[in-house]
């Protein structure tokens, strides 16, 4: 046994299941009972495809509203059950690998999956195949969760890739990235909102939104640049770079924490491919422009008395070919407060 999930609701029954590949219903009311399971049906031949034979159960989803129980296995069935006397229902076929993990949209009521199809896969109950899917990853998923409250759904893959999709359109609204080399688990709270994503360590990302949606950030904006290459404007504010779309204006990405303190200002090189932000502790970081990966740090001696002089108020990428060299030269070059 791998899996334990409790379902309330009136329900007050507790579901196992694991690498035995079978489901266990225990009624805790009456001292942990068993009251049903999997394995007490003998599949005939015409629902023989009903049950998990050929994978472990790697996720269990209590659904009381609709007396049902969904169980995902590495044989990239969803299998569905009833709660009532655990008796198979058609199961949701259309992963070609194995499913990790299940969440449920109660406001529209669908059946949420991930797993090592890159691809979240959205589901009707009561329609065996998939009615969408949400692509855009290229990494086995970790996770994916519904933000409740809101048409927004999180998922992750284990390159640490999160992206949060708009469900009423099924696009993308935002991807950002966590800094450990890989993940194996995510999960969200609610209040605050948050996402956390689990690896050798355990990251938190505070869900913010700006209280009016007519901005860009509830803290202002320092920089604007547009990048001709991949047509996006990107804004920088004190915590946060976000990039978006020039053609329609959505955001596209956000990169966030990237520096110690405040962002003050930033540029981009000559080919628009990395981009380089200042921040208000005299330092400059190189940033790929395209998943914001830190790629370099630059920092100067200090000799200003006041501290809150050594930000960085100014950047100019300079690039020269020197008529000795055929190489070309590259310079960065700042300015701040602290006259230097």
């Amino acid at each position: 046994m791998s899996l334990v999930k409790w379902c309330g609701s009136n329900i007050n029954r507790l579901y196992t299941g694991g690498c035995d590949r079978q489901i266990h219903c225990y009624d805790i009311t009456k001292e942990s009972k068993s009251v049903g399971g999997s394995q007490q049906h003998n599949p005939s031949a015409e629902t023989d495809n009903w049950y998990h034979k050929e994978g472990e159960i790697m996720d269990l989803l209590p659904i009381p509203q609709l007396g049902l129980l969904a169980s995902a296995g590495l044989d990239g069935k969803i299998c569905l059950w009833r709660m009532d006397d655990m008796k198979p229902k058609p199961p949701l076929t259309g992963h070609v690998k194995g499913v990790f993990n299940l969440d449920w949209y109660a406001d529209n009521h669908l059946i949420l999956s991930a797993g090592s199809d890159h691809d979240v896969f959205i589901w009707n109950p009561h329609v065996t195949r998939q009615i969408f899917k949400l692509t855009g990853h290229n990494h086995s998923l970790v996770g994916v969760r519904w933000m409740k409250g809101t048409n927004q759904i999180i998922s992750a893959d284990i390159s640490g890739m999160f992206r949060i999709w708009d469900v009423r359109t099924f696009t993308t609204v935002q991807t950002f990235n966590c800094p450990l080399n890989e993940i194996n688990c995510m999960a969200i709270t609610q209040p605050p909102k948050r996402i956390i994503a689990g690896g050798r360590s355990m990251k938190f990302f505070d869900y913010d939104e700006p209280t009016d949606h007519h901005l860009a950030d509830d803290q202002a904006c320092v920089c604007v640049l547009y990048n001709p290459v991949f047509y996006t404007f990107i804004t920088a504010h004190p915590r946060c770079i976000k990039v978006w779309d020039a053609t329609d204006g959505t955001l596209q990405t956000v990169f966030r924490d990237r520096t110690s303190k405040d962002i003050t200002c930033m540029c981009m090189d000559s080919r628009n491919r990395k981009l380089f932000i200042g921040d208000q502790g005299g330092r400059v970081y190189c940033l790929n422009i395209k998943n914001g990966a830190r790629m370099k740090k630059f920092s100067k001696p200090s000799k200003a008395k006041d501290p809150e002089k050594e930000f960085i108020s100014s950047l100019v990428y300079w690039g020269y070919i020197n008529e000795d060299d055929e190489e070309p030269k590259n310079n960065l070059l700042t300015a701040s407060w602290d006259s230097l």
